[in-house]
């Protein structure tokens, strides 16, 4: 068995294509799928709880060592503790400069300014960087290549893979290659698009040539909302409210699919998940005890196997800065959703909707804004609007109330790791010694 988690960054869905080279055919596809935050880095980190339980996996499936692989964007890496291969941009989505760099062949210019003042965004080998700044034209094209190296090789050796594939596409700044530039009518988001979507295409033809398809589970979603402040470079929510960095449904509410011929079948769930229950279900897959940790995810298995229903009933809606005082902001319960307080984002700014943008202050609601999201999607009817309230949501307000106050006495937050300041000396670069930086910190490709 091998297990291959494909990830892209800012998810769009009114522009959304089948993954894998144009078409979907034997995936099972996931309506309701939810990240825990509208931003990048928790949802990615809540896939695996801490890399010591990768190396756990590595070790017990089938008793034999795994072979794991990151590529694209790390996130968070803690050094030395299961990264056996790597390629990977660090921190593509907040360092820069890349107003300065090429995005599009020939020369088009990377849009938009980034950050200033720190190093020029550098391309690792597992602890090396090898080009600083990176060639972002070429960078998917080396992506696609390393992971289907390591997909051969693996296959070659008889040896289970762990694959995370944590594509930049479509993030901001949009880049793409020589084959996809300006092949789309969607401009610089489309080509982006047009390119992750062939990647996965490429993998699942590297699955296939390497005869390990069949023994494959590849899983497909992504992090949070489309950054609609970005307008047409920033996708789109489609009839899902607001975007990223908000607690409504565009902001937090991803597609997904499944795919591993013979064991899942193709179709549709409208069963609840969140990528919290990536975790649990890959332990369980390979028969790997969870760590010792408190965790909020479920097993789906009995989902992507047709023989059972989800065990999660309840999904719990944290802000971009959640807050010890005030707790989540939402929480869905079967296929109601109470919103106890709301503020819209920056990120989720140009849309008609003012509840989305910035200017949107928080705001709490007693009683909670109440949607039922089966047959209101949008948000838009709050059903505690008027006068009387049946009975029967008299009790799921109940039931949420009581679900937010046990979740929120349960729930221990730790020391902010960016509230502890930045420190310039860690910031990667390929001349440490060099003088001065980060200017200095240039080293072309060999």
């Amino acid at each position: 068995m091998h297990l291959m988690p494909l990830w892209r960054e800012t998810e769009s869905r009114g522009n959304r294509r089948c993954v894998g080279g144009g078409g979907a055919s034997g995936w099972l596809g996931f309506i309701l799928v939810f990240s825990p935050i509208a931003l990048v880095q928790p949802p990615q980190l809540g896939w695996f709880a801490g890399a010591p339980w990768l190396a756990t996996l590595r070790k017990r499936l089938l008793g034999r060592a795994w072979i794991l692989a990151i590529q694209g964007d790390p996130i968070f890496v803690v050094k030395g503790q299961f990264l056996l291969n790597s390629r990977c941009v660090q921190g593509l989505a907040s360092e820069g400069p890349c107003q300065n760099l090429t995005c599009f062949p020939p020369d088009i210019r990377c849009f938009g300014t980034c950050d200033q003042g720190v190093v020029p965004v550098p391309l690792f080998w597992n602890e090396s960087i090898v080009e600083q700044p990176v060639t972002f034209p070429k960078l998917q094209p080396r992506y696609s290549a390393f992971a289907q190296d390591f997909i051969s090789a693996s296959a070659r050796r008889q040896q289970p893979f762990f694959l995370y594939y944590a594509s930049h596409h479509t993030h901001y700044p949009q880049f793409g290659s020589q084959e996809y530039t300006g092949q789309s009518l969607r401009g610089p988001f489309g080509d982006a698009l047009l390119e992750f979507d062939g990647s996965v295409g490429h993998l699942l033809q590297a699955l296939r040539d390497a005869g390990v398809e069949k023994n494959t589970l590849v899983f497909f979603t992504a992090d949070n909302g489309p950054e609609t402040m970005r307008m047409s470079r920033g996708g789109s929510s489609g009839l899902l409210k607001c975007g990223k960095g908000t607690t409504y449904e565009g902001g937090m509410r991803e597609p997904a699919v499944a795919y591993w011929p013979g064991h899942i079948a193709p179709g549709v769930t409208h069963e609840l998940a969140s990528t919290l229950d990536v975790l649990p279900t890959v332990a369980a897959l390979a028969g790997v005890p969870l760590p010792n940790v408190t965790l909020d995810g479920y097993d789906l298995s009995p989902v992507l196997f047709g023989n059972g229903k989800s065990p999660r009933q309840t999904m719990f809606y944290y802000p971009p800065a959640p807050s010890e005082l005030l707790g989540v902001f939402a929480v869905r319960y079967k296929k109601y959703k109470a919103h106890f307080f709301t503020q819209g984002a920056f990120h989720s700014g140009t849309t008609p909707d003012a509840d989305c943008h910035g200017t949107a202050l928080l705001t709490a609601h007693e009683p909670p804004l109440l949607f039922d999201l089966d047959s209101d999607p949008a948000e838009n009817y709050n059903l505690l609007q008027g006068s009387s309230v049946a009975p029967d949501l008299l009790a799921v307000l109940k039931e949420v109330w009581l679900q937010k106050a046990q979740f929120d006495q349960q729930m221990a937050f730790g020391e902010s790791q960016p509230g502890r300041g930045l420190e310039p000396a860690w910031e990667p670069c390929c001349s440490p010694q060099c003088q001065p930086k980060p200017s200095c910190c240039s080293c072309a490709s060999p």
